[in-house]
């Protein structure tokens, strides 16, 4: 009776170490799981500020690149007329 008493006891104690260790365990994964998440985050913001300036970087080529051809268009207008 009394082993069996001490039995139960045991493996109740047992169960609660088990659990106690998969529950700080499960807190140590969700930690991390935050700490990456929160990098991606940042991660996807900084992205989308490079995003943002390449766009303007692309906007200001297309700038340039219109006043060069009609430049070009000018100039070549211009030497079409002085060989006639």
């Amino acid at each position: 009776m009394v082993a069996t008493i001490l039995g139960v006891i045991v493996s109740f104690l047992f169960g609660f170490v088990v659990y106690r260790n998969s529950v700080k365990e499960e807190g140590d994964q969700n930690g991390v799981m935050k700490n990456k998440i929160e990098h991606m985050k940042e991660q996807i913001s900084f992205n989308q500020e490079e995003i943002k300036e390449i766009k303007e970087e692309i906007s200001d080529s297309k700038e340039r690149l219109t006043r060069t051809e009609e430049s070009v268009k000018q100039a070549h207008k211009r030497i079409t007329d002085n060989q006639k």
